[in-house]
């Protein structure tokens, strides 16, 4: 297997670092074609070779500090500072003739990277900074050199504008990125959580046409003849069946999904009930209540209606919030004279530090408990 080309590895990290990196080679490269034309001008020809030796090293530098530690604050010192000193000694060995022409070759070095300077910058006051300081380098280079303050300062509203240009783009692509990276997570989450419901359909389906039917057709008929058994065998297909029907994983966890499982159950052995938490259709939503609460609350409902199955026609169920936690009544309409035994709903209740109220004439029951 082949690795990527040395070059390009140059050009790794985000989308700043590279947009910096490019710049700041393109600006080196101009310098350098520049160079070769006006290198003889100079009193020695090692002078000007010797500024782009400088730039070369600072280059290195910069970049290689870009890419281990990214657009800190360190090589924007250095480039201010080598910059302004670049101006500087190019401005002493060129001559007076030739300081605005291609002799004063850190000129345009110093206009491009203020780009890539200016994309270090964190605050506009920074990029601000970073152009002052190198205009007024080169405004003293041309002063020195006879130009006219008019005359040298034509050249200069790019080294204000390009840092803040630089500054403003290394916002956006910060932005852009977070918000790409952003979405991204979103994705990712989105796509598991489809692939999830993917399997979990798959398993309903499974689950609904290899076991429900089967135990719903074993609940109908007569060949399960256990009493005991066949109980069981009514109580396992409601679940499976209310399992089915929604979605499994939010069942052990969803008050309302436990009460209808509890109703569905009550209605096998053929009590006829209806359920009812609009009270929850609000912006609060359904209460979360904790594990114990929530599984007492559906164990005494459960209890109730089946304890009504054996005399009643049919039952209400109603949930609702109340006195710092949920409360649901379950009302029966049940021959004269049917009492409840109501032991096993106040058993579950109280291990939850919850409670009943029990008025046997109607028959009628409040069950709470605290939370939600």
């Amino acid at each position: 297997m082949t690795g990527r080309p040395l070059w390009t590895q140059w050009l790794t990290g985000d989308v700043t670092v590279r947009s910096a990196i490019l710049v700041r080679l393109v600006a080196l490269f101009m310098a350098g074609n520049a160079l070769v034309f006006v290198a003889g001008r100079f009193a020695s020809i090692w002078q000007p070779f010797a500024l782009y030796a400088v730039m070369v090293v600072q280059t290195a530098a910069v970049v290689t500090g870009w890419r281990r530690k990214g657009m800190a604050a360190a090589p924007y010192t250095l480039e201010l500072v080598t910059g302004m000193g670049l101006l500087l000694v190019n401005g002493l060995i060129a001559s007076d003739a030739d300081a605005r022409t291609w002799e004063l070759f850190t000129y345009p070095y110093t206009v491009m990277i203020t780009f890539s300077a200016g994309l270090l910058c964190r605050t506009l006051a920074a990029s601000w900074v970073l152009g002052v300081c190198w205009l007024g380098c080169y405004v003293a280079v041309l002063l020195t050199h006879g130009t006219s303050l008019p005359d040298a300062l034509a050249g200069t509203p790019t080294y204000l504008a390009n840092p803040v240009i630089g500054w403003l783009s290394a916002r956006v692509f910060r932005r852009d990125l977070r918000e790409l990276d952003a979405a991204r997570s979103a994705a990712v989450v989105r796509a598991a959580e489809l692939a999830a419901q993917r399997v979990r359909a798959r398993s309903a389906w499974a689950l609904h046409d290899r076991v429900l039917q089967t135990l719903e057709t074993l609940a109908r008929g007569t060949q399960v003849t256990d009493p005991a058994l066949r109980d069981r065998v009514v109580t396992e297909a409601a679940w499976l069946r209310a399992f089915v029907e929604s979605d499994g994983a939010r069942q052990e966890h969803d008050l309302t999904l436990g009460l209808d499982t509890a109703a569905r159950m009550a209605r096998a052995a053929g009590l006829a009930v209806e359920v009812n938490y609009a009270a929850f259709l609000t912006d609060e939503g359904v209460p979360r209540l904790p594990g114990p609460q929530r599984v007492a609350l559906v164990e005494a409902t459960h209890e109730a209606l089946e304890a009504m199955a054996g005399g009643c026609r049919e039952a209400v169920v109603q949930a609702r919030r109340s006195d710092g936690g949920v409360v649901v009544s379950v009302l029966g309409r049940c021959e004269p004279g049917v009492l409840l035994d109501t032991e096993a709903v106040e058993k579950h209740l109280a291990q939850a530090g919850g409670r009943v109220v029990v008025a046997d004439p109607t028959p009628y029951l409040e069950l709470w408990v605290p939370g939600g």
